[in-house]
């Protein structure tokens, strides 16, 4: 847990594309604007836990949704305290997965609806 010791910032690609398990087009196509969104978070130690203190987007999809997904999911990973950085990316990776596919399942309603 050293990396968690010192004040954290963190630069680090989004989600992988290729994570995504599902062969959906519109997922694979989501999930590869999520892989390029670029990802800068700070992360500190405030009486004992790992806290986000920042989260910004260097290198925006063009998509506000997929774009609002790995500050999400950092934070929320951020939050389970996981006990090294490894963990923590997998987390990630994990969520943000599910979060690309909830988001298609979103679109298609909408579609849907119209």
């Amino acid at each position: 847990m050293m990396w968690l010791a010192a004040l954290l910032l963190v630069q680090t690609p989004a989600p992988e594309a290729e994570a995504v398990s599902n062969d959906d087009p519109e997922i694979v196509v989501l999930a590869k604007k999520l892989s390029e969104v670029g990802l800068k978070f700070r992360a500190d130690r405030v009486e004992g836990k790992t806290v986000l203190t920042s989260c910004e987007i260097t290198k925006p999809s063009g998509d506000a949704e997929i774009d609002a997904i790995p500050c999400r999911v950092t934070e929320a990973c951020v939050a389970l305290q996981h006990k090294d950085s490894d963990d923590l990316i997998e987390c990630v990776k994990k969520q943000g997965r599910a979060e690309v596919r909830a988001l298609v399942g979103e679109r298609r309603k909408e579609r849907e609806a119209l």
